[in-house]
C-alpha cells in the first residue's frame, strides 16, 4: 500500500457535498383578505391574500415574496407551481428551518 503511514487514513467527512435541502409547501386557498405566514429559518414572511385570490395567486405572491426577502433569499429559492411552493437550498449541505404559523388560515 503506502509506504508512508501519514498517506494511510484519510478524513471521511465530504467537504464538497452533492445535495441542497428541498422543502415543499402545499398552498391552499385562504379565502379573501387573509395574511399567510411562513417561516424560514425565524425569519417571517408574510402576505395578504387580497380579494378573489386562489391557490395560484397566493403560492405566486408567497414565492416572491421569499425571494425578496433579503435574510432569506441568499439560503433558499422559491418557486412555485400548480399548489405547491418549493422551496429549494441554495448552500448543499446546509439545512434550514420552515414552519407554518398554528392559525389554521395559514398555508
Amino acid at each position: 500500500m503506502y509506504s508512508d503511514p501519514t498517506k494511510r487514513w484519510l478524513c471521511g467527512l465530504n467537504a464538497y457535498p452533492q445535495s441542497a435541502q428541498v422543502t415543499t409547501v402545499t398552498v391552499t386557498d385562504q379565502g379573501d383578505n387573509d395574511t399567510v405566514v411562513i417561516t424560514i429559518n425565524g425569519v417571517d414572511i408574510d402576505i395578504n391574500t387580497g380579494t378573489g385570490g386562489d391557490a395560484a395567486s397566493i403560492g405566486a405572491l408567497l414565492a416572491a415574496a421569499i425571494n425578496v426577502e433579503p435574510l432569506v433569499r441568499g439560503v433558499v429559492r422559491a418557486t412555485f407551481a400548480t399548489v405547491t411552493l418549493t422551496l429549494t437550498g441554495l448552500n448543499p449541505g446546509l439545512a434550514f428551518t420552515v414552519s407554518i404559523a398554528n392559525d389554521t388560515s395559514s398555508v
